[in-house]
């Protein structure tokens, strides 16, 4: 396996000076050239084309969505919809969201944590 610390990591330093020639020197694009996938959670009010408004929400500003799943009990006030999306930076993911936010049926809208989403290839975003 691979594991990648910041130059500055204490652990990292140690690990050098016991054995330099397994580490190899790495440096990050300038610029990410294709989107990365992300986890959403969006709890919304229950009502009649919610998922459809959220969804359109999202391709209005440019992101595609690769998976969705969605609380099966329709019963309560609201809903937990979860998506896997592709932005393409930090800033994309924050307009998105913050596009999310405005809508009045929207609860909350944030990144997913400690929890994983399967995009549907078998792949778990975080």
């Amino acid at each position: 396996g691979l594991i990648v610390h910041q130059q500055d990591c204490d652990i990292a330093r140690r690990l050098f000076q016991k054995d330099p020639d397994r580490w190899i020197d790495l440096n990050w694009a300038a610029e990410c050239t294709r989107p990365f996938e992300t986890g959403l959670s969006v709890i919304v009010q229950n009502s009649k084309g919610v998922l459809a408004r959220v969804a359109a929400a999202i391709s209005e500003h440019d992101s595609d969505i690769a998976h969705v799943t969605m609380d099966e009990d329709m019963q309560q006030a609201t809903t937990e919809l979860r998506f896997v999306v592709q932005v393409r930076d930090r800033k994309h993911l924050a307009d998105v969201l913050r596009a999310l936010r405005r809508l009045k049926f929207v609860v909350r809208a944030s990144r997913a944590k400690n929890r994983s989403l399967s995009n549907g290839n078998g792949l778990n975003i975080n």
